[in-house]
């Protein structure tokens, strides 16, 4: 990826499948500990996309984990039947970065 102050890269094999990985998938899960890249690398390469006119928008959306004080939203039961179903899913590929 080019950028006005150079390129970005992997520097590790797992952040270099990372990258592959949001390239060749329409959605990627990036798990790992803190400070590891996972939101750099993924707004950049967003903001590639974008650039180069592979995407038209980029959606940015807050995730929020439901706890023992947060209630889940309504009908994420039912959204999630459907859309976490894994024999739905194409391909899935976790990469921990």
């Amino acid at each position: 990826m080019q950028t006005q102050r150079g390129g970005i890269r992997g520097r590790g094999p797992n952040q270099r499948l990372y990258l592959e990985q949001i390239r060749v998938n329409d959605l990627t899960f990036g798990i790992g500990p803190a400070g590891t890249g996972k939101t750099y690398l993924a707004v950049a390469s967003a903001v590639e996309a974008l650039h180069s006119g592979s995407v038209r928008r980029i959606v940015l959306r807050s995730a929020r984990r439901a706890g023992p004080r947060r209630r889940s939203s309504v009908g994420a039961s039912r959204r999630c039947s459907t859309a976490c179903d894994p024999s739905a899913a194409q391909s899935r590929t976790e990469v921990q970065v």
